[in-house]
């Protein structure tokens, strides 16, 4: 799969609507996936501005990991770096134990859902909006190609 995403990133790229911003995206163990994925975007293709929005994300990393990272370019600027979005009561992102040796990335948005009550505060609503808003543009854009 790797191969293919980036053939896809290269065959943008190489035409006259290059990749402008690559959202990357998942939940649960796709998140964890798409956490590696990021980093592999940022070591292998430096001139793709990659932003990673991830859901549910279990520790994927060690400490050297995470400092490793959050280190690469897109993880220096506030508007590109991996933002974690967690449910306080979901257990997955509580696995693997840090008593393992695993710990998370530094950034993330807490919310609660419990018993179809979701508590949002104003900070995971914006992060989301924003998200969003981005998203559909880039959708709409590629519609038009």
């Amino acid at each position: 799969m790797q191969q293919q995403m980036f053939g896809l990133i290269d065959t943008f790229n190489a035409s006259d609507k290059p990749i402008g911003q690559l959202y990357i995206t998942g939940h649960s163990l796709g998140s964890a996936v798409c956490e590696l994925f990021t980093l592999d975007v940022a070591l292998s293709r430096p001139e793709v501005n990659a932003s990673n929005y991830n859901y549910a994300c279990p520790r994927v990393g060690n400490r050297e990991f995470v400092s490793f990272y959050e280190k690469q370019a897109a993880q220096l600027d506030p508007q590109t770096r991996t933002l974690r979005i967690q449910n306080t009561y979901d257990k997955v992102p509580c696995v693997p134990l840090e008593d393992m040796g695993y710990d998370h990335l530094s950034y993330a948005l807490f919310s609660r859902f419990l018993r179809r009550k979701l508590v949002w505060n104003q900070e995971v609503q914006s992060a989301c909006q924003t998200f969003c808003v981005k998203l559909s543009s880039r959708i709409e854009l590629r519609s038009k190609i």
